[in-house]
C-alpha cells in the first residue's frame, strides 16, 4: 500500500506541474491581451492628441498615459494616477529604461528640411520649422514642377503627404505577475541591446504597436523630452520603384550635399508656392483648409 501511495504521489506531481504551468500561463496570457488592447487604444488617443496639436510631444505623452489609467487599481482618477506613477517609477528603476517609449517615424527631421514652410506662424513654436498641412495636393504638384521625383524631398525622400502623416511605434514594459516568468524573460534578453532586448533582460515583456494617422494640424519640429519616452525613430523610405525601402536617415549623411547644409532660402518652399486651389473643388474651404 505504501508503495502504491508513493507511486500515486509521483504520478500526481508529474501530471500536476504541467497543468499548473498551463493554468498560470493562461492567466498571464489573458493579462497580456488585456494590456495590449488597452495600450493600442491609448496609443490611438495619444496620436489623435498629437495630430491635432501640431505634433506636440507633451500632448502625446499626457493623452497616452491618461488613456492607460484603467489598467491601474484605484477608486478614482487621482488614485489611479498615483498607482500609475508608482508602477512606472518602479519599472524605470528596475530596468533603467523609461516605462514606455514611442519612436516618431514620420515626419522625420529631414522632412522638415524639405517641406518646411517659413511663412507659417504657430503659437509657441517661434523659430521652429513647420510643415504646411493645407492644400497638400497643390504643394505636391508644385514640388513635382520643381523637378522632385514623385514629389519626394531630396533630403528625406518623403512626399508632402508622408510628411503630414504621423507614424508612431510604441514599446511598453509589461510586468508579468506569474512566478518564474520574469526569470524566463531575463534569459531571453540582452542588457547591452536595444530597448526591447534590455526590457527582456530586466524581466519585462515589451508590448509593441505601431500606428499611422494623418495630421490634422501643421506638424512642428519640436524638441523631444529628456525622459526618453518619446524619441526620433528611423523612417522607412520607399525605393525608387515605389516598393518599401530601408530605414532612412534622421541626420545629415556624408556624401549627400543636400543633407549636409541647414535649410536655406533656396531649399525652403516659397511661401504660398503651389497653393492655388481650384475654385470648383468641392473640398475647397473644407477638408483642404483644416488648421
Amino acid at each position: 500500500m505504501r508503495t502504491q501511495r508513493g507511486t500515486s504521489m509521483i504520478e500526481f506531481t508529474i501530471a500536476a506541474v504541467p497543468v499548473l504551468f498551463l493554468g498560470l500561463g493562461s492567466i498571464e496570457l489573458a493579462r497580456w491581451m488585456l494590456a495590449r488592447q488597452a495600450i493600442s487604444l491609448a496609443l490611438l488617443q495619444g496620436a489623435r492628441a498629437a495630430s491635432t496639436g501640431h505634433g506636440r510631444p507633451r500632448a502625446l505623452e499626457q493623452a497616452f498615459e491618461d488613456a492607460l489609467l484603467p489598467l491601474f487599481a484605484g477608486g478614482n482618477r487621482a488614485s489611479r494616477k498615483l498607482a500609475q506613477q508608482s508602477a512606472f517609477a518602479g519599472r524605470s528603476q528596475r530596468s533603467g529604461l523609461p516605462p514606455w517609449q514611442v519612436q516618431v517615424l514620420s515626419p522625420s527631421p529631414l522632412a522638415f528640411h524639405d517641406h518646411a514652410d517659413p511663412a507659417l506662424r504657430i503659437a509657441g513654436a517661434a523659430g521652429r520649422a513647420a510643415i504646411n498641412n493645407n492644400y497638400q495636393f497643390e504643394q505636391d504638384q508644385g514640388k513635382r514642377a520643381r523637378g522632385w521625383v514623385e514629389g519626394r524631398g531630396p533630403a528625406s525622400g518623403q512626399s508632402v503627404f508622408e510628411a503630414n502623416t504621423l507614424v508612431l511605434r510604441l514599446q511598453y514594459l509589461h510586468e508579468p505577475i506569474v512566478p518564474g516568468f520574469k526569470g524566463l524573460l531575463s534569459a531571453l534578453g540582452n542588457k547591452n541591446g536595444a530597448y526591447g532586448q534590455r526590457a527582456l533582460a530586466s524581466g519585462y515583456l515589451p508590448i509593441m504597436h505601431e500606428i499611422a494617422l494623418g495630421m490634422q494640424s501643421h506638424p512642428v519640429n519640436w524638441a523631444l523630452p529628456a525622459s526618453g519616452k518619446i524619441v526620433q525613430g528611423l523612417p522607412m523610405l520607399r525605393a525608387p520603384d515605389g516598393s518599401p525601402g530601408t530605414p532612412g536617415p534622421t541626420t545629415p549623411q556624408p556624401g549627400n550635399p543636400s543633407t549636409l547644409l541647414p535649410p536655406g532660402p533656396a531649399d525652403l518652399p516659397v511661401p504660398g508656392e503651389g497653393l492655388v486651389p481650384d475654385p470648383g473643388d468641392p473640398a475647397c474651404g473644407l477638408t483642404l483648409c483644416c488648421l
